[in-house]
């Protein structure tokens, strides 16, 4: 594993481009990562590593983290619904995909880089299960 690697990892899974410059990391040194797969972009001003899972990624680049039942299954602790649930601030854009299920919060929700905590997550699962049920 490359130190660019290990410094995205010890970060939680997702680096912000200027913590890797902050490494000296170059711009050059960063796209020249990316262009060997070392690294990989997770949205605009994001990185992340191939051990950072897909889901985390995904949630990224449309400017959240996982949340809800993707919180629960990233644990390991509950199983998802084939959706992606993120959590978004509300000043954040409507993600277009139909697949994807947007929490918004007014406030920053508990949790890590990739997601909100699992206590967050159980209690907007409790939510989204009884509304998606009623629909």
């Amino acid at each position: 594993m490359l130190p660019i690697e290990i410094l995205i990892l010890r970060l939680g899974g997702l680096a912000r481009t200027s913590e890797l410059y902050a490494a000296d990391y170059w711009q050059s040194l960063v796209q020249l990562y990316s262009s060997y797969g070392r690294i990989i972009s997770a949205g605009k001003g994001w990185w992340a590593t191939k051990y950072t899972p897909p889901a985390a990624i995904a949630a990224r680049k449309l400017g959240g983290r996982l949340a809800c039942l993707s919180t629960l299954e990233h644990y390991g602790v509950g199983a998802g619904d084939g959706r992606l649930h993120i959590a978004l601030e509300r000043s954040s854009k409507r993600p277009k995909d139909p697949m994807v299920v947007t929490h918004w919060s007014r406030r920053r929700l508990a949790g890590d880089r990739m997601s909100v905590t699992v206590a967050v997550a159980r209690a907007q699962a409790a939510r989204c299960v009884t509304t998606s049920r009623a629909f």
